[in-house]
């Protein structure tokens, strides 16, 4: 068993079969799950994930499709958006 890695707002982690920004982290004991993040640069999307203690996963929770309407959210999508650009120039 691992323990559920070190992680912060910001950071990137991958969550199959998606790269995710986390937008907040929880405690391990939160019902809705360790982290929220946001996925997709076309289509912002927020989910709640947990530590399998292997691997992140998502959770049964429902998303949220307007990540991008958000203003909690739009430092990150901004962030997430510019995996686009950084694809497009390789």
């Amino acid at each position: 068993m691992m323990v559920r890695p070190t992680v912060y707002a910001g950071c990137w982690i991958w969550v199959n079969p998606h790269d995710c920004l986390i937008t907040r982290v929880r405690s391990a004991s939160n019902p809705f799950g360790d982290c929220e993040v946001i996925f997709d640069p076309l289509n912002p999307t927020c989910r709640n994930v947990y530590w399998n203690d292997e691997n992140w996963a998502f959770t049964d929770n429902e998303y949220f499709s307007t990540a991008a309407e958000s203003v909690r959210l739009s430092r990150f999508v901004k962030e997430l958006k510019k995996q686009i650009i950084e694809e497009e120039q390789k």
